[in-house]
């Protein structure tokens, strides 16, 4: 809901010729990085929540469960944890990768969307990996 509110606020904004300035660092810059978030927070909780449709499909409330449990995103919090510098290496190394092989000031909106949420799918789904297989990689 709130996502909703800070998108329209955002539109209202842009209808009325105030456009996003990341350099001046203006309201509807602070209204879309709000409006951002709150959709991608939005969205992984659609994920977890499909997630525990799948792990535990007898219909039991979502949070009842996770207070007994730990799944989801104690989980992914977890995995990030045990590696964090190599989940934070591989991420630079996709930042790079993207800055060199797309021109990112002139990508649109959705493809930009989608590129981020490709690299976050990409380094959660690393650090799951080496959860599941037990790796740890430290290097002190």
């Amino acid at each position: 809901l709130a996502s909703i509110a800070l998108w329209v606020l955002q539109m209202v904004l842009d209808g009325y010729g105030f456009r996003v300035s990341r350099r001046l660092v203006n309201l509807p810059y602070i209204v879309w990085t709000l409006a951002y978030n709150t959709f991608v927070l939005w969205l992984f909780l659609l994920g977890e929540m499909a997630l525990h449709c799948f792990i535990n499909p007898q219909g039991v409330q979502l949070l009842q469960t996770r207070r007994n449990q730990s799944i989801s995103s104690e989980i992914v919090c977890d995995s990030i944890n045990r590696n964090q510098l190599v989940v934070f290496l591989v991420g630079n190394l996709l930042t790079g990768a993207v800055n060199l092989s797309i021109k990112t000031l002139y990508t649109p909106g959705p493809q930009a969307f989608c590129i981020v949420s490709c690299y976050t799918l990409i380094l959660v789904a690393l650090a799951l990996i080496l959860e599941r297989l037990d790796i740890t990689l430290k290097f002190w």
